[in-house]
């Protein structure tokens, strides 16, 4: 669920500019076979909502969500930087959503804030247990999937033919994954040598490393990519940049697919110094 997009009859912290101050909240997750431990640490700036935390008014709570089991449990956070919340792993499988929030924990009959945007000045807000009064963003992770899963271009993309026998290849993004349509010839082209692991880098270099920089472009610039935004190989591609600690998008994607060109470069040299094709 989008919380940025929703109106509540009361000023929220983090809901566009309703009141001033900060509500972050970050997050590690250290999965295993059978339990996953998730570790949230609270930055909270605003001192009327630090008073309802102090005098128990207010909790701190992490909600988890797998779309895939149906999952979904609320966790209050008691400390702030030192709470650790651990659920079996069988419960989660893929895409799994963390919402973080501030909420009322008990009824609070008049709730005004010194920092509210000058639009709610002097007024006063009746809450009830369970309210949201801040929203500290969304993380995502994606329960039982290996790194290497991540890593893998298989897991974001497939390479079909066209049905046009001739013509440049380009990318389809309606779908779970995206589809790279190559021209009847080149596909054929593409099979007779992905067979041959000495050319699989050159594959990389020349097809998939600037479809996926497209695919990125795509993702940063254009704003019909945001229909997107909910398919699988958009969430997988926006973590993974959003992750990498390249400057340019250019340096994030060569790093995504672990320097496409270096290795389709060694990969062409060993071929000619050991003819193993």
């Amino acid at each position: 669920m989008k919380y940025n997009n929703r109106y509540f009859p009361h000023p929220v912290l983090g809901i566009r500019d309703d009141v001033i101050g900060e509500f972050s909240c970050d997050f590690t997750v250290e999965v295993s076979d059978t339990k996953t431990i998730f570790t949230p640490k609270v930055k909270l700036l605003n001192k009327d909502l630090e008073k309802l935390i102090d005098t128990d008014q207010a909790d701190y709570c992490m909600q988890i969500y797998c779309r895939a089991t149906m999952y979904r449990e609320v966790f209050t956070i008691y400390d702030p930087i030192g709470s650790q919340f651990q659920i079996s792993s069988s419960r989660l499988n893929g895409e799994t959503e963390v919402d973080f929030f501030l909420c009322a924990s008990k009824d609070i009959e008049t709730y005004k804030n010194d920092f509210f945007n000058a639009d709610y000045e002097d007024y006063g807000f009746e809450l009830e247990k369970g309210d949201i009064i801040a929203y500290g963003g969304k993380g995502l992770f994606f329960a039982n999937k290996a790194p290497e899963e991540l890593k893998s271009v298989s897991a974001i993309m497939n390479i079909k033919n066209s049905g046009k026998a001739n013509g440049p290849f380009y990318n389809d993004y309606d779908g779970p994954k995206i589809t790279l349509f190559l021209s009847d010839n080149d596909f054929n082209l593409y099979q007779s040598l992905i067979d041959y692991d000495c050319f699989v880098p050159v594959v990389h270099s020349s097809i998939v490393f600037p479809a996926l920089y497209e695919t990125v472009c795509f993702m940063e610039y254009d704003e019909s990519a945001s229909q997107f935004e909910d398919y699988e190989w958009y969430k997988i591609i926006r973590k993974r940049i959003d992750d990498d600690p390249g400057t340019t998008l250019l340096e994030k994607v060569q790093n995504i697919l672990d320097l496409p060109i270096n290795r389709s470069l060694k990969s062409m040299e060993g071929i000619f110094d050991n003819d193993n094709y």
